[in-house]
């Protein structure tokens, strides 16, 4: 038995002369460790680049797979509706994290944290009752424990073999150009200076 996929999508801008943005796919194993799965440069985060990245992902892994993952992401310019056409359906799920800060740019202060984290802790109490439960009546644990959760989930998962990749001396040769960086975008805001501050910096203002 194997746990659910998960897939996290994510963009960032690049601080480089050509600028541009970087989109990375993350998987999360059942121990808990995080792995990059694929990321890519593109010019701008739009639908079109997100639908290409998407696509890439399918060739990869296989439409089977990627249907039945779950992904999270932010919300990422684009990306709802390049899942409407490239994934259809897909179970997609919005980073807390990321509501949270979204949220508290309006809303300052630790009350909505406290009131978004509050539902989950009270969750947790069901679940330590059954447990004493349990251990009151003298029952065998690993019964109630689902078989994704058992050691031989676990070495299922990690029963294929990953064969490493070539260096580039073995890459195959084609007739496509090579990959040029894309042009140059003079940003439309002014420069941000850096003023070094000295340790009097504080007293010369006032």
């Amino acid at each position: 038995m194997h746990y659910r996929k998960f897939i996290g999508l994510d963009g960032c801008f690049l601080k480089t002369p050509q600028g541009g943005q970087l989109l990375t796919a993350i998987g999360w194993n059942p121990n808990d460790q995080m792995l990059p799965i694929a990321y890519a440069v593109v010019e701008s985060e739009t639908k079109d680049t997100w639908t290409w990245f998407l696509k890439l992902l399918i060739d990869d892994f296989g439409s089977e797979t990627i249907g039945r993952a779950t992904f999270m992401s932010d919300q990422q310019k684009g990306l709802l509706s390049a899942f409407d056409e490239v994934i259809p359906g897909v179970d997609h799920r919005f980073c807390v994290r990321h509501f949270y800060n979204n949220f508290r740019k309006k809303f300052s202060g630790l009350h909505l944290k406290q009131l978004m984290w509050r539902k989950w802790q009270l969750s947790r109490i069901p679940c330590t009752h059954a447990i004493s439960c349990i251990n009151f009546k003298g029952l065998d644990m690993d019964s109630y424990v689902d078989d994704c959760y058992k050691r031989e989930a676990y070495v299922k998962c990690y029963d294929s073999i990953i064969n490493p990749l070539n260096g580039p001396d073995l890459w195959e040769h084609t007739n496509f150009d090579y990959i040029m960086p894309p042009p140059y975008r003079k940003p439309s805001h002014r420069p941000v200076k850096k003023r070094k501050g000295g340790p009097n910096k504080s007293e010369a203002r006032s």
